[in-house]
């Protein structure tokens, strides 16, 4: 006698139908975790707000170094004598 029983079959099939099952609810949905963030601390919060893109320091700093820059350098590139 060779190969499975139709119960052996069964709950073969059974087992995989189960494992795929596993393997999918292990996936995160975009909702997951549904964990509240904790509140940035003193130092985090400064650096945080200080990093952001289009933030007040950094359109200032790049005014001043374009105008730094221009009064460097004339309003055109020079050629560098040699």
């Amino acid at each position: 006698m060779s190969g499975y029983t139709p119960d052996e079959k069964l709950r073969y099939g059974q087992l995989i139908k189960l494992r795929r099952q596993w393997l999918k609810d292990q996936e995160l949905s975009p909702r997951e975790p549904v964990v509240p963030p904790e509140p940035l601390g003193p130092v985090a919060k400064f650096w945080d707000g200080f990093l952001k893109p289009k933030s007040l320091w950094r359109l200032y700093t790049y005014k001043a170094y374009k105008a730094k820059a221009i009064w460097h350098c004339g309003s055109e590139a020079q050629a560098v004598p040699r």
